[in-house]
């Protein structure tokens, strides 16, 4: 999977957190039934 988008770092209890906001998300192979090859990636636009 790959997500494109804004990221923001947050404290959390005193431990970083990266909290990211997606614009895109590609995925290839993890859908039951996809091919598995490059040529089955799902891109998705989210905004």
């Amino acid at each position: 999977m790959k997500v494109r988008g804004r990221a923001t770092l947050e404290d959390d209890d005193g431990k970083p957190r990266i909290r990211i906001v997606p614009d895109t998300v590609w995925s290839w192979g993890i859908n039951e039934g996809a091919p598995k090859r490059f040529a089955g990636i799902d891109k998705r636009r989210i905004t």
